[in-house]
């Protein structure tokens, strides 16, 4: 099955992008979109690697699943070293997790990081499953009893924090968008990124939207704007983080809030300043 999946996933990225290889473009974005392309040597490479790794390990890891999985997942090897069967489960456990942070180590995203919640997601009921029946080994029913109790608070305080937390930092995102859907005509161009841009791609639609990915660098603000009319674009969403490379684009937006020149007008409709993005309309000057 896993054989044929991998096969599967070949065949896609051939077709989307032409190569066999199916961890190349997945791991391209991750090395652009992180900060492993900002080490400005290999030694200072390897130190964010590391860095990023033991705060896996040492925070993210015990605060997801529980110091009790944990812990019990560790001692495996030794409670069930007369068995290969469980010790087959480990290894392969222990390999998943290896694959979860070497992704860590080249990609290097900031450890709180959401996306460090869904790559665990695979290898997550392989390490409970391992610890639960070392524990079961080793403790009386209410060691487990209360052992589980503590694993079940600790998800359900990390899965709250984590509502919360999209609810903070998302949900204006995707208010916006249901927004640019409601008062912007299907015919416009935008520069859109993020939840916004894939909001708005659930479904069929005539937007053109815009990647600062795929920009030009803008010096000025007249850039910008000459830019835009050439384009038909008259909408742009402005993203504080390095990896949109928004800042490194038209970083010149990041305190902007209304610049006016004879070709045109940039104005500021709207901010957030918790996950840090601006949504601009440049408008065009009639003509005397």
């Amino acid at each position: 099955g896993m054989l044929a999946a991998i096969c599967a996933w070949m065949g896609y990225c051939w077709h989307t992008y032409e190569t066999w290889a199916f961890w190349s473009h997945a791991a391209a974005v991750n090395v652009e979109t992180g900060l492993s392309a900002e080490a400005t040597s290999n030694w200072l490479w390897c130190q964010n690697g590391c860095r990023v790794v033991l705060g896996l390990v040492w925070f993210v890891l015990p605060q997801h699943i529980g110091w009790f999985v944990v812990l019990g997942w560790l001692i495996t090897p030794f409670v069930w070293r007369d068995s290969t069967r469980i010790l087959f489960v480990w290894v392969w456990g222990l390999l998943m997790l290896g694959t979860w942070l070497g992704i860590a180590f080249v990609a290097q995203h900031e450890i709180h990081h959401n996306l460090y919640w869904k790559w665990m997601l695979p290898f997550v009921p392989i390490i409970t499953m391992t610890s639960v029946f070392t524990w079961g080994r080793i403790l009386p029913m209410w060691g487990m009893f209360v052992g589980c109790l503590a694993t079940i608070w600790t998800q359900g305080i990390e899965l709250q924090r984590q509502f919360e937390l999209s609810a903070r930092i998302y949900q204006p995102q995707v208010e916006l968008a249901q927004w640019i859907e409601s008062e912007i005509p299907v015919t416009e161009s935008m520069i859109l990124d993020n939840v916004p841009a894939c909001w708005i791609r659930r479904q069929p639609q005539n937007y053109q939207m815009h990647s600062w990915f795929d920009l030009p660098i803008f010096q000025t603000p007249e850039d910008l704007i000459q830019w835009s009319f050439d384009n038909e674009v008259y909408w742009v969403l402005y993203f504080e983080e390095d990896w949109t490379q928004a800042p490194s684009k038209a970083g010149f937006l990041s305190t902007l809030k209304n610049y006016e020149s004879e070709q045109g007008v940039i104005q500021l409709k709207h901010e957030e300043v918790l996950y840090g993005w601006r949504w601009f309309e440049i408008i065009r000057r009639e003509s005397d």
